[in-house]
Formats: structure tokens, C-alpha cells, sequence
């Protein structure tokens, strides 16, 4: 995520494309999408270098809540061989039940545009969790975090890999250290080295 930014200009900067063009794939509040219509926006929740979030519910699983990412096509447009590995790697990543993985349910496309969707996680991001402590994180803390952050990735490299994880992609559940979810993992080294240097 750019910092859970809400910005189409600094998605259109990065990808080399006009604002209006950006803002088409802005997604109304209140529509319904994915298979059956299950899933209906509640709001925007941030936009990144790669994909778009929203809150979703999905009416197929009695009303639960749910992140819906929506990733960007510019980065698919110069390879075929970036959206056969995107689809593959995707495929493999769903396999994942972890407890400190954040889990991925559907995947489908939808006109030229891939979504998939993952548990929503109501509490904030380790980064975030740093930020608002008065002292220093306590040893015990600490290995907590650390333990829980290094099953995950132990789980992952069986799989794929995360290539960018910071704190920024580690969620706590109720912003509690014992409920760690790693999340955004597997895709960041599909995205062309001319679009990170915009993005940086």
C-alpha cells in the first residue's frame, strides 16, 4: 500500500496513464460484483502500487466482511508471461491455510480487470502498532511478534514467498501481538522495475 493513500493522481503518476483513466476503475459504493454478485463495495479502503482495496460484504457467507482487491492491469499489458505467473502463483497461494496467513478466497476476472478477495481484519498493522507505544517494545513482545512473523514466512517459502514483507503488511487482529496475519505477499516481483521506480 502507498501508506493507505485514497489518491487516483499518485496511482496515475506511477502508472504512466491519464487521471481519467485511473479514476474509470473507481468502483461505486453500494455496487454488487464477483461470481453471483456475492460481494457488495462498502468503501475504498486504500490504493497501492499494484491493486486497489475495498470492504466488501459477502452475501454468501452470512453477511461477513471482507478485503476485495482489485489489481491494476497496467503491469499485465507488456507480458503474457507476468499474468500467466500472477494466475499461477494466486492458484498456489490459495492452497494456504496458516494461522498467521492471511487467507485468500475467491479469485476471478471481471471485464479485463483480476480480483480476489481476503478476511477482513478489523485492527492495525504492526507499523502502526509501533508507532503508538509510549516505551520500548518489551523482549517478551517482541518474541512474540518475531515468532509468529517467522511461522508465517516459513509456511510461504513452502510455497511461493512474500518479496516485500515489513510491518506494513504484518495486520493485528484487535490490534493484539498474539494475532499476527501477514498479508500482500507473493506478487510484488511481477510488477515491471520501470513502474517500482516510479512508485519509489
Amino acid at each position: 500500500m502507498i501508506g493507505k493513500q485514497k489518491n487516483f493522481q499518485l496511482l496515475a503518476k506511477i502508472h504512466n496513464i491519464p487521471l481519467e483513466e485511473a479514476e474509470i476503475i473507481r468502483l461505486e459504493i453500494g455496487n454488487r460484483l464477483g461470481p453471483g454478485s456475492r460481494y457488495q463495495v462498502i468503501d475504498l479502503l486504500a490504493i497501492g502500487s499494484l491493486r486497489l482495496v475495498y470492504f466488501v460484504k459477502d452475501y454468501e457467507a452470512n453477511g461477513d466482511l471482507m478485503a476485495l482487491k482489485m489489481l491494476l492491469p497496467y503491469f499485465f499489458l507488456e507480458s503474457e508471461e507476468l499474468l500467466e505467473d500472477f494466475i499461477d502463483n494466486l492458484a498456489v497461494l490459495q492452497e494456504i491455510d496458516h494461522k498467521n496467513i492471511l487467507k485468500i478466497f475467491d479469485f476471478w476476472k471481471q471485464n479485463t480487470l483480476y480480483f480476489y478477495t481476503m478476511k477482513y481484519v478489523n485492527g492495525c498493522s504492526l507499523e502502526e502498532w509501533i508507532k503508538k507505544q509510549p516505551n520500548r517494545i518489551s523482549l517478551s513482545d517482541a518474541c512474540r511478534i518475531i515468532i509468529q512473523i517467522c511461522e508465517g514466512v516459513l509456511c510461504l517459502h513452502d510455497y511461493s514467498g512474500h518479496y516485500l514483507l515489513h510491518p506494513g503488511n504484518i495486520l493485528l487482529a484487535n490490534n493484539d501481538i498474539s494475532s499476527i496475519k501477514i498479508t500482500d505477499f507473493g506478487l510484488q516481483h511481477l510488477m515491471p522495475k520501470k513502474v517500482w521506480l516510479r512508485a519509489g
